[in-house]
């Protein structure tokens, strides 16, 4: 049955799988890529220089230390400039795959969406699986029209 829905879309993605997969293979994307490093590079400094600037800190109890070196680090976007590295996010085949599974789920597909997932995770290589295809096919190919003319509304991965 299709979702009828914002809740019932969420949920039937989430039943799908396809949200759990999605959140793997970006956190791997993330940790494999220059983001995880730069983000680590980042905390490091920003807390040296937190201690180096209230010795103080040094000769405290932990937990009191720890509560102001995450208060410090709050204070800068650090996972936000993290999140815009990883490059899957920023891919137009990673964004038309998460429309192709959202409108399967919209229309109720549920057949397709999973013989995709099936073959698609068959031959893929580890990027093309993380953008929902194979190496020589892009995401859009499996929409039917019906489908990518009714996702025009849904809103794209980037849109805030």
């Amino acid at each position: 049955m299709p979702a009828q829905t914002p809740t019932q879309l969420v949920d039937e993605f989430k039943k799908s799988g396809e949200f759990d997969r999605l959140r793997r293979d970006l956190l791997t994307s993330f940790r494999n890529g220059q983001g995880m490093s730069t983000l680590v590079g980042r905390v490091e400094e920003i807390t040296k220089k937190k201690l180096a600037s209230e010795e103080k800190l040094q000769h405290t109890a932990e937990a009191l230390a720890v509560r102001e070196l995450m208060q410090e680090l709050e204070r800068y976007p650090l996972v936000d400039r993290a999140i815009e590295e990883v490059p899957a996010l920023t891919d137009p085949s990673f964004s038309a795959s998460l429309r192709q599974h959202l409108g399967y789920i919209l229309h109720g597909e549920r057949d397709a969406l999973e013989s995709i997932r099936i073959s698609g995770n068959a031959t893929a290589s580890p990027d093309a699986r993380m953008l929902g295809g194979t190496d020589d096919q892009r995401a859009q190919d499996h929409v039917p029209s019906h489908t990518q003319n009714g996702l025009d509304a849904l809103p794209t991965v980037m849109d805030g």
